[in-house]
Parts: C-alpha cells; sequence; structure tokens
C-alpha cells in the first residue's frame, strides 16, 4: 500500500502550513485540519483497481481503514492532539463514512477515475468551505433559520466538529472568516450525519449494483448474438 506514503506526507504537510494556536478548542480544530487532509490525500491518492466491482466492496473499505489508521496514528504523534486521542472514536467513525462515500463513485467508474477525482474534488473543496464562502448569503436573507442550518450543514467540517462536540464556527480563525460565527445556527446531531452518510452510500452501491447487472445483461446478449 504505497499510497500511505503521499498520505502521511501530506497529513505533516497540513501540521506545517495550518499552524493552529493553542487557543479554547484549538487542539479540536488542528483534529478538523487533519481529518479534512485526510479525505483530500485519499482522494487524490488511494489507487483504484478495474477488478473492482460491487461485489468486491472489501476492496474499497480497506484503503479507507488504512487512511483513518494514517490519521489515528498522526493525531497520536502531534503533541498537541495527544492528549484529546480519546475523543477519536466518533471522529474516525465519521472520517471513514465520509471516505466510503468519496471514494465509492471512484472505484465504480475506475475507467475515468481520473475525471472523477476532479469532480468529486471540486465538489469537497467547495462543500469544506461552505461555512465561508456562502456566509454572506445567510445576512443578505436575513438570517433564515432554514437557509443558516443548511450552509452549516452540508460542510463535512460540522460532520467533524459535532464528533468532537465542538461549535469550530465560533473559534478564532473562523470567527474572523465567517459570518457565522456571529449568527444563530444548529448543528445536526452525530447520529443524523451518519444515518445521511449511510444513506449516501446505500444508494452509491445499489447504483453500482445496477450498473454491474446491466454489464452482465449485455455481455449475456453479445454472447447469444455471436452464437
Amino acid at each position: 500500500m504505497l499510497f500511505t506514503i503521499p498520505v502521511a506526507i501530506a497529513l505533516l504537510i497540513s501540521r506545517l502550513v495550518f499552524t493552529v494556536p493553542e487557543e479554547p478548542a484549538g487542539t479540536e480544530l488542528l483534529m478538523l485540519v487533519y481529518a479534512g487532509t485526510a479525505c483530500f490525500s485519499a482522494l487524490l491518492f488511494v489507487p483504484v483497481s478495474p477488478l473492482v466491482t460491487a461485489r468486491s466492496l472489501p476492496a474499497l473499505l480497506r484503503p479507507c481503514a488504512v487512511v483513518v489508521l494514517i490519521f489515528t496514528i498522526a493525531l497520536a504523534v502531534d503533541s498537541q492532539t495527544r492528549a484529546a486521542i480519546g475523543q477519536i472514536v466518533p471522529l474516525a467513525m465519521m472520517l471513514f463514512l465520509l471516505l466510503i462515500a468519496i471514494l465509492t463513485p471512484v472505484f465504480v467508474f475506475h475507467a475515468r477515475s481520473t475525471e472523477v477525482r476532479q469532480i468529486i474534488f471540486t465538489v469537497l473543496a467547495i462543500l469544506f468551505s461552505a461555512p465561508v464562502w456562502l456566509g454572506p448569503l445567510t445576512e443578505q436573507t436575513g438570517n433564515t433559520p432554514g437557509l443558516t442550518n443548511l450552509i452549516v450543514g452540508v460542510s463535512p467540517l460540522s460532520a467533524f466538529a459535532v464528533s468532537l462536540d465542538v461549535d469550530y464556527l465560533r473559534t478564532g480563525w473562523f470567527y474572523r472568516h465567517s459570518v457565522l460565527g456571529s449568527l444563530r445556527y444548529e448543528y445536526l446531531s452525530w447520529t443524523a450525519y451518519a444515518l445521511i452518510y449511510m444513506t449516501f452510500i446505500s444508494c452509491l452501491i445499489i447504483s453500482t449494483t445496477k450498473i454491474e447487472y446491466d454489464r452482465l445483461i449485455n455481455y449475456l446478449r453479445n454472447r447469444v448474438a455471436i452464437s
């Protein structure tokens, strides 16, 4: 599993680039940085095989589990996050679910994996940064609770934050760069995020199964036509 090397390097670089001060919730904020980096690095570096089908789900679960393991090791090694390692179980589970959701389309459409990775990378970047760039929209629309909660909720950072029970939007950096920190909003629960991701994954797997079924039918029809 050579992809573990660039994933580990990406986590190290993120630690060097994103210097999080030791302020209230600073440790949790650094854990969010690690989790986000794990998502993007897995999307970029986890290899896919043309042999992967809907019937070989372990081929997808293994690299996701390895990335979560590397993420856990990074938190255990970092002196700033080591003390909070006891909080990692719900965060690691959420990261695992999100990794499956991210990588399933890449594995399914392996023939066009480069294009699929680019699309997912763009969508992921938009969702992660939604609380920053969509924040002004909440002010222009009068801070409608439904819209504000939706903008907060679509970001995977919020799923990671509820796993750590931290209001990341009111930490120093986000308070300076997002108007949401000064508004009223509510996070979804950890269970709600887990159910949303599991439902999304289930839909992807069902779609994959249908794709494989259609391929099998077309193959059998071609064999019949040739004979």
